[in-house]
């Protein structure tokens, strides 16, 4: 932006200001403990920092999205993110303890 100054005398000076605008980018986090006895419970939480433009958030597992507050059936127990920072996981009981019994999810934060 070009920008000129004049004095009362009529002197001018001239000179230009750049501005930059940048998006910002909603982040997400999740803590909790990692193990669980199967037929047990364990809960976490969650934050967002959605930005000015604010976020949607969904739970991703297993290759497909859900909203919060979905049950979602692993297979291996029952995994609810709650919309108020929290979430849940029920493990199944009666697990095949011959196979590996971890699994994992993510949050996705969407900007607005």
């Amino acid at each position: 932006v070009a920008v000129v100054a004049t004095d009362l005398d009529g002197d001018e000076a001239s000179g230009s200001v750049s501005l930059s605008v940048s998006d910002d980018v909603p982040s997400v986090s999740v803590a909790g403990p990692a193990t669980v006895v199967e037929g047990e419970r364990i809960t976490g939480s969650w934050s967002l920092v959605a930005g000015a433009d604010g976020a949607s958030t969904q739970v991703l597992f297993d290759g497909q999205a859900y909203d919060l507050d979905d049950a979602i059936d692993t297979g291996k127990g029952t995994l609810t993110v709650k919309g108020d920072g929290t979430w849940v996981f029920v493990a199944a009981a009666g697990l095949d303890h011959r196979q590996a019994q971890g699994l994992s999810f993510s949050l996705q934060a969407t900007d607005g």
